[in-house]
């Protein structure tokens, strides 16, 4: 059973038929292959089409005996990874708010800490320090020391279908079942989704979860991203430029730490126009921070817009899956197919 909305809520169908927009530019840029977005977003961490190192000989029978166990370990986890996706669809529609809330918290911590561990071994654990992360983190503060705080979910809510949401479009981010890396970096951005979803539409006004700012009147669209931004999209980006790429950045550089920033602005459009923003590094951070700011923004505005519909929302949650696994068939077959044998 849906929500119940607080008596004095009059939905406006103006603004139901708005929050229609998301989703849809989702489905155009899937299907026209639109690569601004990508240019725009500051978000997300390493994707790596790459899924094993190295080469294998075909002749040599310690080769062979290599590719055919790593032939079984892919198989597991693409067995494993149809399992994960079928029964988290199925636990979201069972047990929106208990179960799949437990299932959440526990793939938080097992997946970003086995991220961890690997991102560390490669060099890549500043990573971590990006938003996608964080949130992540929030929504387990949330759900397990201050359930009763209504406006902590409301905050999620807007940052999870907002640059979260968006960087599933905007990173690539593709369902390749038999790859830890690139599950992992789906889970991250989609799962905060479907648990904004379920807890948005389906908890109970007198369960565990308080999902209001107020009881008495619904937050207005405006109320609701400034909200979000001064909580906790400003207060991180702060951090983030002081810690990250100033006190830390002797130690990053010297030790050759990779970074999100660093990673942005190595290739494509932020590393052309860059040199032209100013020669100096720190003001060169400070623009990819507004940049990164200016993102986060816009992709809130519309996820506030979410809020006021079932519907919409349903079809941005489902429209960013799609997205997910048509980027995922892409890959199997016109990349996989033809490079897999290849990188044995």
């Amino acid at each position: 059973m849906a929500v119940q909305e607080p008596a004095s809520l009059q939905e406006s169908p103006w603004l139901a038929a708005f929050a229609f927009l998301p989703g849809l530019g989702v489905l155009w840029a899937v299907f026209t292959g639109a690569k601004f977005v990508a240019a725009m977003s500051q978000q997300g961490q390493l994707q790596s089409r790459s899924l094993h190192d190295g080469e294998a000989s075909s002749a040599s029978t310690a080769a062979k005996k290599a590719q055919e166990q790593r032939m079984t370990r892919d198989q597991f986890l693409f067995a494993c990874g149809v399992m994960n996706v079928g029964f988290t669809m199925w636990l979201l529609g069972y047990s929106p708010v208990i179960g799949f809330v437990r299932w959440h918290s526990f793939k938080v911590v097992v997946l970003i800490g086995f991220r961890w561990y690997t991102y560390r071994q490669q060099k890549s654990h500043y990573f971590l320090w990006d938003l996608c992360y964080w949130v992540n983190f929030l929504s387990l503060a949330y759900l397990w020391i201050m359930p009763d705080a209504g406006w902590i979910f409301e905050d999620f809510f807007v940052l999870a279908n907002g640059p979260l949401g968006w960087s599933v479009l905007a990173f690539n981010n593709s369902l390749v079942l038999h790859s830890a890396d690139h599950m992992i970096s789906c889970f991250i951005h989609i799962s905060p989704m479907l648990l904004s979803w379920g807890l948005r539409w389906h908890a109970s006004p007198d369960g565990p979860f308080a999902i209001f700012r107020s009881a008495e009147s619904m937050t207005s669209v405006i109320n609701q991203v400034a909200a979000a931004e001064l909580h906790f999209y400003i207060p991180w980006m702060f951090f983030y430029y002081i810690w990250v790429l100033l006190v830390m950045d002797r130690r990053i550089r010297s030790r050759q730490y990779q970074t999100l920033y660093k990673y942005v602005t190595s290739k494509g459009l932020p590393s052309r126009f860059l040199p032209y923003v100013s020669e100096s590094p720190k003001i060169q951070k400070a623009f990819y921070c507004l940049s990164h700011y200016l993102f986060g923004l816009l992709t809130a505005t519309l996820a506030a817009l979410l809020w006021h519909s079932f519907w919409a929302h349903t079809f941005f949650v489902v429209a960013m899956c799609f997205c997910a696994c048509w980027n995922g068939g892409s890959y199997y077959f016109r990349y996989f197919s033809r490079r897999y044998i290849e990188k044995l």
